[in-house]
């Protein structure tokens, strides 16, 4: 049965829509449509510090600032092969390996990389699980994080392989913001969702680790191809 998707979401997805040009990579920040309250408190406070408290004021335009950039999303339109998995987050590889036919993935996000996340693979969305069960760990420990609060979504691309991309709330997030619509048609750099202060992305997907184009350690970007399948 298709999940209806919320009416908010579905608006500023239409949105980022229409702004696509084809064949480009740009930037915008989502600092106003995924955290519109935090963005309008601070402004409300900047305007009522600047006669009071003039440091105050100055301190709320430095966060809101510094928001703007961290809710940094960089848009792609770039047609994709159908074979290709492509990385869902920006951040450092902390884990790589192989469980039975399964590879696994663990990508963490410092305060310093785009929370912003996009689909890997061009297919269909066939599930998506809102974990609220869990704690809030420190996600960079592999032990304690698998317990962590999380959200997957799993996707069929056209070869039939199943993908699941798991984004986990950190420490200091509390929040996990994508569509809950499925069966959903999806492309590769599409926007998936954010997940607010600090987290990490897990990719699972069938292959062989030996042919993931990356290792441990590594830096990778939005977009970057990880693996291909012949």
């Amino acid at each position: 049965m298709e999940q209806k998707e919320h009416g908010a979401w579905k608006k500023r997805k239409k949105k980022r829509k229409k702004k696509r040009k084809k064949g480009i990579i740009y930037m915008q920040s989502l600092l106003i449509s995924e955290s519109p309250y935090i963005f309008f408190g601070l402004t409300a406070g900047t305007i009522f510090l600047f006669d009071k408290h003039k440091y105050g004021s100055f301190l709320c335009i430095l966060i809101i600032i510094l928001l703007f950039i961290f809710y940094r999303y960089e848009s792609i339109n770039i047609k994709f092969p159908d074979n290709v998995i492509v990385s869902p987050a920006e951040g450092l590889i902390t884990n790589i390996h192989q469980s039975s036919t399964n590879v696994h993935i663990s990508i963490f996000l410092s305060i310093f990389n785009k929370h912003t996340q996009i689909y890997p693979v061009n297919g269909t969305v066939v599930n998506r699980v809102y974990d609220r069960s869990g704690k809030f760990d420190i996600v960079i420990k592999m032990d304690k994080s698998r317990f962590n609060e999380k959200k997957f979504h799993t996707m069929e691309m056209k070869n039939g392989n199943k993908i699941i991309v798991t984004q986990i709330a950190g420490f200091c997030p509390r929040a996990i913001n994508s569509s809950n619509k499925f069966p959903e048609e999806v492309n590769a750099g599409d926007y998936l969702g954010i997940i607010k202060f600090g987290s990490r992305v897990d990719l699972l997907f069938p292959g062989d680790m030996r042919k993931v184009k990356f290792k441990e350690g590594d830096d990778i970007k939005l977009g970057d191809i990880i693996y291909e399948y012949s």
